[in-house]
């Protein structure tokens, strides 16, 4: 894979995660703050949006190397090193942004802590 297409599709990843991040979570928290009503979170937003995001981000930095581990991985060391990755950050972005909503849910009064 060219280095200009794995940028490409990891600029299409982060905006895709960017979109779910704002559609599952972000929106529920404008509404709890101006209080309209009552607020529904999806799980959606913790896991899509980090895994998008940092897919994408992954792809931006290492460009078709990382392109080539994630389409057709060779089973070479270094391609499950690059997956492992990956999912250690979308997991840890994805936690970061469940603690960061409840606590502005719990800020507005909806969750107790």
């Amino acid at each position: 894979m060219s280095d200009f297409k794995a940028r490409a599709i990891g600029m299409v990843g982060i905006l895709i995660g960017l979109a779910a991040v704002w559609f599952f979570g972000l929106r529920a928290v404008a509404a709890a703050w101006q209080g309209t009503g009552p607020v529904v979170l999806s799980g959606k937003a913790y896991a899509i949006g980090p895994i998008c995001i940092v897919t994408g981000l992954f792809m931006i930095v290492g460009g078709g190397r990382v392109g080539q581990a994630l389409l057709r991985p060779s089973g070479a060391a270094e391609d499950y090193r690059i997956g492992a990755a990956m999912v250690a950050v979308a997991a840890l972005a994805g936690f970061a942004g469940w603690w960061w909503i409840i606590g502005e849910l719990e800020a507005v009064g909806l969750v107790r802590g």
